[in-house]
């Protein structure tokens, strides 16, 4: 008699999934979190980036530096990879910190103007986040951070 085959208890991983694993990484979460995300165990998790490569930053990042070294604006590289604009500038920075030779983004966005300025700093005062801040200007949190400094820091060239 032939012995059973055991049930397949797992689920193969699509690309979606994969590129979700690989941005969650980007980003730095843990696999802990990153199991739970993808509701597979860690131990699943570690093993499909060790088999994807997703071990060392210059392999998991080889994507991202393809698209960030050609021109572009952090909403286009948002959008191709189906992550927020903050995330492209941490990743951004990131990259810059492991010395990849990344160049500045285009300008997403208009100049600041006087009306936003105001409404920026009220927003501030009644104590909002930089991200609901963010979400309201269509920016990144962080270029809502760096003009209120520049806002309260009084420089010219706001």
């Amino acid at each position: 008699m032939a012995p059973q085959r055991r049930a397949k208890t797992w689920k193969a991983w699509t690309q979606k999934e994969e590129d979700r694993l690989e941005t969650l990484l980007l980003e730095g979460t843990t696999r802990a979190q990153i199991a739970t995300a993808l509701g597979r165990t860690q131990a699943a998790v570690n093993v499909r980036a060790w088999e994807l490569g997703l071990r060392k930053a210059s392999t998991r990042l080889a994507r991202w530096v393809r698209l960030l070294t050609v021109p572009h604006t952090v909403a286009e590289v948002a959008q191709l990879l189906g992550v927020k604009p903050d995330t492209v500038v941490q990743i951004t920075w990131r990259l810059r910190q492991e010395g990849h030779d990344i160049p500045r983004a285009l300008h997403d966005n208009p100049p600041w103007t006087a009306a936003q300025k105001r409404q920026l700093v009220k927003m501030a005062a009644a104590g909002q986040s930089y991200r609901s801040m963010a979400l309201v200007f269509g920016r990144t949190t962080q270029a809502v951070a760096a003009k209120l400094c520049r806002l309260r820091k009084g420089t010219a060239h706001e």
